[in-house]
């Protein structure tokens, strides 16, 4: 595509793009609706490769390729599914008895384990240390202490060896209920749910303060009411009874605030504390707590959560990019080292090697591409050969391996406009180093043609 001139776009409508490529549309004047979206794995300007459907992976083993990797969708997908089926196993339990759900409790735990070796086969050790992972591996130890083990030493008569088991079976009744807590799990499995935990997590500490500031309020209050009718509930008459019931003591009348602010059986309380005290300023009074307790505090913590929820999502959003990075430092890091290795004898001194032996050694490696994907990369055997043919030429000039790497694991990524403003910076500077060089070419070639000249008199003279 040729690359039309248009007028240098402002900085805000740089910031607005998401990506390189994006804010590169800023200058070469290319439109969003000139992409079709199947023809690219970027957004706003990046033309990839083509996908050729009939080549792909079958659905079902793509879908299976996706599950060797625990951190995938698919594979977390699955678990929280398990994990939900095995929380309403759980409740029918309890209504049902055990005994008829006995062999659904050794599935779950059977697939609750196999996870876990999954995961501590691809993460090694690095699996404890995450906290979430030691929940887990907390939950399917007692699980297999509860169903595997523990019924190795005892029966159905709770004993073992003559000796009353009454602690191993309180032991055992323990590990039942802890089974509850897998439903935790979903906080995990779900990215959304663990948005909302993190949400609350985050403002707990100004919800706490809040309710502080409620407790003070409610505090100072009840020592108010408990002096103006509490102490004086024979003034009410018949009604003496509920006065002593609702502000007899500090606690009572505490209790009875909490009760008002929740909007619970308030205008009976405040019918009955005008038939003695003043209208207006206990109906004003009543008004002006509710305000403040049951709107005012609830719109408070409302936008203190969505304020959280909005940072814990941005945060997530922001680990997710972090972790894409880091494998895709890793793919290439990793790729590079083993296309060294294996083309050591194809390859040049300066790392080129001929396009057509790496299409070879590349094809069909569906580990690679699983891994691509995982770093949101859709490759296929096609797509990589179109890559590779359009860094050679068709095949005609060698590729430089490392290039290869790094042009093949950053075909997708976010950036910012900045990032723009350096690579311009970088060109502009490649371009005036050029124009130096070029200068100093032109007076070199002024100087040997002058030399020429000089040498040509002198041949001439010489001649004479």
């Amino acid at each position: 595509m040729v690359l039309k001139r248009r007028i240098t776009p402002t900085t805000v409508h740089l910031k607005e793009q998401l990506t390189v490529f994006g804010s590169l549309d800023a200058w070469t004047g290319q439109d969003d609706e000139e992409l079709d979206p199947r023809k690219g794995y970027g957004k706003n300007g990046y033309q990839a490769l083509e996908c050729d459907e009939d080549e792909e992976l079958p659905p079902v083993k793509r879908f299976f390729n996706h599950l060797k990797d625990t951190d995938s969708e698919y594979f977390n997908l699955l678990i929280g599914m398990v994990i939900v089926f095995n929380a309403a196993v759980i409740g029918f339990e309890t209504e049902f008895g055990r005994g008829n759900f006995i062999f659904l409790e050794h599935f779950f735990n059977g697939v609750f384990f196999f996870e876990m070796t999954m995961r501590l086969n691809q993460t090694r050790l690095e699996y404890f240390c995450e906290p979430w992972n030691l929940f887990d591996f907390t939950l399917v130890c007692t699980g297999t202490l509860d169903l595997w083990i523990l019924p190795i030493f005892t029966g159905a008569s709770g004993s073992v060896h003559g000796v009353t088991s009454l602690r191993l079976l309180r032991l055992v009744r323990l590990l039942r209920l802890l089974r509850v807590l897998r439903i935790v799990r979903l906080f995990r499995m779900f990215g959304q749910l663990n948005v909302v935990l993190l949400a609350f997590v985050k403002a707990f500490e100004v919800v706490v303060v809040v309710s502080m500031f409620t407790i003070l309020l409610n505090y100072v209050l009840a020592i108010l009411l408990t002096q103006l009718a509490g102490q004086e509930a024979a003034m009410w008459g018949d009604d003496e009874a509920l006065i002593l019931e609702w502000f007899g003591t500090i606690e009572a009348s505490m209790r009875t605030l909490f009760y008002v602010m929740t909007l619970s059986g308030w205008e009976h309380v405040c019918m009955t504390l005008v038939r003695v005290l003043p209208p207006i300023p206990v109906f004003f009074g009543f008004v002006t707590y509710i305000m403040i307790t049951s709107y005012s505090m609830v719109s408070l913590i409302t936008g203190i959560i969505t304020e959280s929820i909005a940072a814990s999502h941005q945060d997530q959003k922001a680990r997710r990019r972090n972790q894409i990075e880091n494998d895709r430092i890793a793919i290439v890091t990793e790729l590079t080292e083993f296309l060294t290795e294996l083309l050591e004898d194809e390859m040049s001194t300066d790392g080129f090697v001929d396009a057509e032996t790496l299409k070879n050694t590349l094809k069909g490696d569906q580990e690679l591409f699983s891994k691509l994907t995982a770093i949101q990369i859709c490759m296929n055997d096609k797509t990589m050969a179109s890559l590779l043919d359009s860094m050679s030429q068709q095949g005609e000039v060698k590729v430089n391996v490392g290039y290869f790497v790094d042009k093949l694991c950053h075909q997708t990524g976010d950036a910012k406009a900045l990032n723009v403003v350096e690579c311009k910076n970088v060109a502009m500077e490649a371009k005036s180093a050029a124009l130096g060089v070029r200068e100093r070419m032109d007076r070199l070639e002024d100087h040997i043609q002058s030399m020429d000249s000089k040498l040509d008199r002198l041949l001439h003279v010489h001649k004479k």
